[in-house]
């Protein structure tokens, strides 16, 4: 669930700067969550808990979740006439 706030608070900052698509966002948001992901689950070994490649993989899966419900939304709001995301 970390990851997922994680991801969504990444892409609406992304996305505030105006330069990048929201396709490269996504993609910049989902290496940033595998990248985070990796050095959480190998320091870990270091404080005596164990580290696991699945629990990265669910890191990364948290953050494409976000990134997925967003798409929807925005497809939803499209439909209904409206903008999909709209971040001051």
């Amino acid at each position: 669930m970390e990851y997922a706030i994680f991801g969504f608070l990444l892409f609406r900052a992304v996305l505030s700067f105006g330069r990048i698509p929201a396709k490269w966002s996504a993609a910049l948001v989902i290496f940033c969550a595998a990248a985070l992901g990796a050095v959480d689950e190998s320091y870990q070994i270091l404080i005596g808990r164990d580290s696991s490649v699945y629990d990265w993989v669910f890191d990364c899966l948290g953050a494409a979740v976000a990134l997925w419900c967003l798409a929807l939304y925005t497809k939803v709001q499209e439909r209904k006439g409206k903008k999909g995301l709209e971040f001051p």
